[in-house]
């Protein structure tokens, strides 16, 4: 997946004209000169998680590979447009997965707005299983953890 930015003034969102995108090195009116802020190349999941740190810092967050991969990466930046294409590791491997029982998971999401006691970060992901039946699979669900600020 390739993620492109955007902005328009809020009373704006219905006017087609008033949409700028994001060209790599300034704003246009000309969608079609849009370049990727995170190219797809990098392995960003469909589900993705964007929020500002207190110091200001920009956090993208994501499966890595989405349900093909195994771990959830955040990428940062002091500016909006300004995405390093280096991702690092928040939490690698997503614990407690046997693959070789069909399960995957996906959908990683930062949780920015739980103030935790340790000052950490609360994020999550669901698990799904290629041998669940109709019922489910028992370990079927949404599982969390906390890990170090990106």
């Amino acid at each position: 997946h390739y993620y492109y930015l955007a902005r328009v003034p809020n009373d704006q969102l219905t006017n087609d004209f008033q949409w700028t995108y994001w060209t790599g090195s300034e704003w246009s009116g000309d969608q079609t000169l849009a370049q990727p802020i995170i190219n797809g190349s990098e392995g960003v999941a469909a589900g993705v998680s964007i929020y500002q740190k207190a110091d200001g810092t920009n956090v993208f967050l994501s499966k890595k590979y989405d349900a093909l991969g195994t771990d959830i990466y955040a990428w940062t930046t002091p500016y909006l447009t300004g995405w390093t294409q280096q991702a690092t590791p928040v939490l690698a491997p997503v614990p407690n997965v046997d693959a070789n029982a069909g399960e995957t998971t996906y959908l990683a999401e930062a949780h920015k707005w739980a103030a935790l006691a340790s000052d950490k970060l609360l994020i999550s992901w669901s698990l799904n299983s290629n041998a669940a039946n109709f019922f489910g699979s028992p370990r079927y669900g949404i599982y969390f953890t906390e890990v170090t600020q990106p």
